[in-house]
């Protein structure tokens, strides 16, 4: 519990600046502040106390988002958050390291027909997934005029008969395309219930079409641990290939 005895007139009700500083090089000291409503100044109301103390490191992943939550002990609580700023006083712009999956020659016949899949899993080797990918761009191809669409979801049960395998490398992103994994099982139907759709392409017949973060400076595309990206294709007897590529987070 934080300690708010040596603040001159604080009420939690009102507006407050709350500030955490995080000594952090995966091993320093987390700060806790609150400022000061007689002098304006912020102080330090708590400690983590963790240098010289993990064996592990505090925090995994440096590269977080900022998150909220209100915790009920006797009575219903809630947070209004007016503005919030995450600050570093060092480091560099994230990288990203590319990757990229396909499926070719797709046989495909019927309504949001299931081309390629991909999935950020939830753990990797029984560890919790940290890795974030951000999506760079999804192409499509078919020798029929045909419309595609891209879905994002966490439900794996939208899908049919799939199998997911790692498409390798140093990357434990998986796929469901054995044209890029192997051991992969391709699905076979796809349920759009509760699937977001992003994007639908209506493609002319035998023309590639590639479709890019149109704002990519501004829109972050990112999918976190146990997000799938689903490609479909709404066409009559035909085949259909597809490439999803993007910068996974390491």
């Amino acid at each position: 519990a934080i300690d708010t005895s040596i603040l001159t007139g604080f009420d939690v009700t009102k507006n407050n600046i709350y500030d955490i500083q995080f000594q952090w090089r995966s091993a320093g000291n987390y700060k806790f502040f609150i400022g000061d409503p007689a002098t304006g100044k912020s102080k330090l109301v708590h400690t983590f106390s963790l240098l010289g103390t993990l064996t592990v490191a505090s925090m995994e992943d440096p590269a977080l988002p900022i998150a909220y939550k209100a915790t009920r002990t006797t009575e219903n609580v809630e947070m209004r958050i007016g503005c919030a700023d995450l600050t570093s006083e060092n480091g560099v712009i994230d990288m990203y390291q590319y990757r990229s999956t396909f499926a070719e020659a797709v046989s495909v016949n019927g309504t949001d027909i299931p081309v390629l899949s991909i999935y950020n899993p939830l753990q990797i080797h029984s560890k919790t997934n940290t890795r974030s990918l951000q999506m760079a761009r999804i192409s499509v191809k078919c020798p029929k005029k045909a419309t595609f669409k891209f879905w994002t979801h966490r439900d794996p049960t939208l899908l049919t008969g799939e199998t997911f395998a790692e498409i390798g490398g140093g990357s434990h992103t998986q796929t469901d395309s054995p044209d890029a994994a192997a051991g992969a099982v391709r699905a076979t139907a796809f349920s759009t219930t509760g699937a977001q759709l992003l994007v639908a392409v209506p493609a002319e017949a035998n023309v590639f079409y590639q479709v890019d973060n149109p704002l990519s400076k501004r829109i972050n595309f990112v999918l976190v641990r146990g997000d799938y990206i689903t490609v479909t294709v709404t066409v009559s007897a035909s085949t259909a290939e597809a490439s999803i590529e993007w910068g996974e987070a390491i």
